[in-house]
């Protein structure tokens, strides 16, 4: 298969990185074009070095047309499949070997290098600008899109052959992404493999203009989206659908789905007032809540998602509190709830147990639940394990916007508890702002859910007891 494999690299001033990127490239496969696209660096005469065919643009044409040339080049040589990659180290050619072998399952497929999993790694203001650019892609293609603005994907020459997409400079980013929508409509959807994100300290500034270039996307996106008379099939298929996957809808049933329409709907009603209510009670005691308990029954920690096998900084802020317990009162009962959850390959409750170890906590005195996947189900289990005997209330440590959640769902549950904020103080900044927003939405959606249940009767989650995790 590789002598059917073309490997396409535009490059733009990129004398820091090209030699080695195109050397590793042409490992793989002989079939490299490299397309000069105007560089004031040494990267010409570089690529020349190489030995890769080398196409050259007299100017600056940008990305698109760079792209588009490598590919017709490509294409007149009999290649099959076409892949691109940046020249800026963004990407590991040998990386490659992973997408081809997912072509060979799948040879009328789009194969698109996957960066989104690795957040930590991803300068903020691009990370949010892909996320926007993939939310409106995904509507207009019909389908979930992870990463729309990964340059490094491999295309099936039957979809370049048919492809009629403008490529001119002002299309330098919004053509790969029209290509996924054009493409979608012609039946070639993406799959998409992970791979690192790869961001050097001493890198080059990107050419992506987060601004103008996610406008430009954006226009390019509305317009395929009004051709389509808004295209509401691809807005469900491509966003709704999956976002109701994540947030495993399924599992609701009928009323669990009603009552968060009815949650909507009393919001409407009362001008937002009812959800203010939330959003001030809540920002209330994250401002009020104490760091500190007397006499504690246990300790409960609830989990959180990981990121990359490791505990998130919250996380880390919540278990760090458990520590400064533990050196008061050092013979009780320390339970770390969370199972697995995202793509870890550990529980939350043995992340959690590994940290508290490593920084000095005795094994005995940790206890683990790995069943549960989210609050409610992590205080189900909680109270499973607390004995009945001894005295004094557990406590729950969380970070402070989350603990008026915390504190709703033990009384639910009958759980008498006393709450500890994983951080010394409230900082009311934007990101706990909106952090607040989401708890409120939470805690009215509960709210309305709870007094339906209690007019109809009906269920909306079930659990059972699990047993302590040694």
């Amino acid at each position: 298969m590789p002598n059917k494999i073309a490997i396409v690299i535009p490059a733009y001033n990129e004398a820091a990185t090209i030699n080695d990127i195109v050397s590793r490239s042409l490992a793989i496969t002989n079939n490299v074009y490299v397309i000069d696209d105007g560089s004031t660096d040494e990267t010409l005469a570089l690529i020349q070095q190489t030995g890769a065919h080398l196409l050259a643009n007299q100017t600056n044409q940008g990305k698109a047309a760079s792209i588009w040339r490598g590919m017709q080049a490509a294409l007149e040589n009999g290649a099959e499949y076409i892949i691109t990659l940046d020249a800026d180290g963004q990407h590991a050619p040998e990386d490659a070997s992973r997408i081809i072998a997912a072509a060979k399952n799948n040879p009328e497929k789009i194969i698109i290098g996957s960066r989104m999993s690795e957040k930590s790694a991803f300068p903020k203001k691009r990370y949010y600008a892909n996320s926007v650019a993939n939310f409106w892609i995904s509507w207009a293609a019909g389908y979930e899109i992870e990463d729309s603005q990964s340059g490094f994907r491999l295309y099936p020459a039957s979809l370049v052959k048919k492809l009629k997409i403008p490529y001119g400079k002002s299309r330098s980013f919004v053509f790969e992404s029209e290509v996924l929508i054009e493409g979608a409509r012609m039946g070639y959807t993406g799959i998409f493999i992970a791979i690192p994100a790869l961001y050097q300290e001493n890198a080059r500034a990107s050419h992506f203009r987060s601004v103008l270039d996610i406008v430009r996307i954006s226009f390019m996106v509305a317009w395929k989206i009004n051709s389509r008379f808004l295209y509401l099939k691809g807005l469900y298929t491509g966003v709704i659908r999956p976002a109701l996957r994540r947030a495993r809808f399924d599992e609701l049933g009928f009323h669990g789905v009603l009552s968060l329409l009815l949650s909507n709907l009393v919001i409407l009603v009362t001008l937002g007032l009812s959800y203010i209510w939330h959003w001030l009670n809540i920002y209330q005691l994250a401002k009020t809540s104490p760091t500190d308990s007397r006499e504690p029954k246990a300790v409960i920690v609830l989990g959180m998602r990981l990121r990359e096998n490791k505990p998130v900084n919250d996380f880390v802020l919540r278990l760090d509190r458990a520590l400064n317990l533990y050196h008061k009162y050092s013979s009780i009962k320390y339970i770390i709830l969370g199972g697995f959850t995202g793509r870890s390959r550990l529980t939350e409750a043995q992340c959690g147990a590994d940290y508290l170890v490593r920084q000095g906590m005795s094994a005995k005195n940790i206890h683990r639940e790995e069943g549960s996947r989210h609050t409610f189900e992590n205080l189900v289990c909680a109270r499973d394990l607390i004995e009945s005997n001894g005295s004094g209330r557990p406590v729950i440590i969380s970070n402070r916007y989350h603990l008026a959640r915390c504190q709703t769902f033990a009384s639910e549950l009958g759980l008498d508890c006393e709450l500890c904020a994983a951080e010394e103080i409230f900082l009311f900044n934007p990101k706990n702002f909106f952090r607040i927003c989401v708890e409120a939405y939470y805690l009215h959606w509960f709210m309305v859910a709870r007094i339906w249940s209690k007019i109809t009767g009906a269920k909306f989650t079930r659990h059972s007891s699990r047993k302590d995790s040694a």
